[in-house]
């Protein structure tokens, strides 16, 4: 008796078969690419095996209606403004009145430009807190860099 695998040699190679003689089968044929009014790559001719010119196509001019707008648009002139010459009296007579006492308000800060220079020291520079922890080996490991 035949083991299992040469039955599935058998097999493989009996499909192999069958799909090399379809497409010899289809190459023989003509078929799309043979030229028989098909679209492949073939030459394709008329069955009385004659050229015919290529065909043109030229139409002929149309001219089309000219575009109404309705109702039809109407262009109005500009407005023309003709300003009236001003009453100095009356903008003389209204002037603005002074008030009682200033209304000042220092500020808690002093201005930098009313201060000079070598009445203000220069403050030193206020230092940063730096915190250092101490390397985590039991949890990460110890870490070694070596340069060979």
């Amino acid at each position: 008796m035949a083991g299992l695998d040469s039955i599935a040699a058998l097999v493989t190679a009996s499909a192999e078969l069958a799909v090399v003689r379809l497409i010899r089968g289809a190459i023989s044929s003509g078929g799309p690419a043979g030229g028989v009014g098909g679209t492949g790559v073939g030459p394709i001719l008329p069955q009385d095996g004659r050229i015919n010119p290529r065909f043109v196509h030229d139409p002929e001019p149309r001219i089309n209606p000219r575009k109404v707008i309705d109702p039809t648009p109407r262009f109005e002139p500009r407005p023309v403004l003709h300003f009236a010459a001003r009453d100095t009296a009356v903008e003389a007579l209204s002037a603005p009145a002074h008030p009682e006492s200033p209304r000042i308000h220092p500020g808690p800060l002093e201005p930098p430009w009313k201060v000079l220079p070598w009445e203000n020291p220069p403050q030193p520079a206020p230092l940063l807190k730096v915190v250092q922890k101490p390397p985590d080996v039991i949890r990460r490991g110890t870490i070694l860099d070596v340069f060979i």
